[in-house]
């Protein structure tokens, strides 16, 4: 759900750089829309530690959407997030920025998102 309340699906890619980071995709539309609301783009590196949820930063830029050029920012943000990783791998939970930021498109009052492994 998004801040008002409507259903939106993200899809969230993250692409190999090195065993630390590399670059990342995350774009999100409203369900029914036939056009992105917002497209970003940039870096992610993650950062793990023993008993402990790993950790991803998202350096991101809005780079298109429905919205691009009639929306006030931000067009950048750079947020680090819990992550757990399902053992099946199928699936990735975020949970909300370590400074409050929220994900673009993500209700502020949504303690973490889901995203499942896409099939094909």
């Amino acid at each position: 759900m998004t801040q008002d309340g409507r259903a939106a699906y993200f899809t969230l890619t993250f692409y190999p750089g090195d065993e630390t980071g590399g670059q990342a995709d995350l774009n999100w539309y409203y369900d029914g829309q036939g056009e992105y609301e917002e497209l970003w783009s940039g870096f992610w590196t993650i950062r793990t530690e023993l008993d402990q949820p790993s950790s991803v930063t998202l350096d991101l830029t809005r780079v298109g959407g429905a919205n691009y050029d009639t929306v006030d920012g931000p067009y950048y943000f750079s947020e680090t997030y819990p992550v757990m990783i399902a053992p099946s791998g199928e699936s990735l939970m975020i949970a909300a920025g370590e400074h409050g930021i929220a994900l673009p498109g993500m209700a502020e009052s949504m303690l973490y998102l889901e995203f499942l492994l896409a099939m094909g």
